[in-house]
């Protein structure tokens, strides 16, 4: 699994990330799509999911 849709609440990003993630609107989405679309709003392109990870967490 991809390690941004981990658990809910904790998040696997580095502090350069987390600190980027305060200068964007905000995107709130329950559940496992949720944790999805937060991923892929990354900045740092190594920190997104790819195109299958996505594909397994929403299967």
């Amino acid at each position: 699994m991809y390690p941004a849709l981990g658990s809910p609440g904790k998040c696997a990003c580095t502090p350069a990330t987390q600190a980027s993630r305060s200068r964007r609107r905000p995107v709130t989405v329950s559940g496992v799509l949720g944790e999805v679309i937060e991923a892929m709003l990354s900045h740092a392109p190594e920190e997104r999911p790819t195109i299958y990870q996505v594909g397994k967490a929403l299967s």
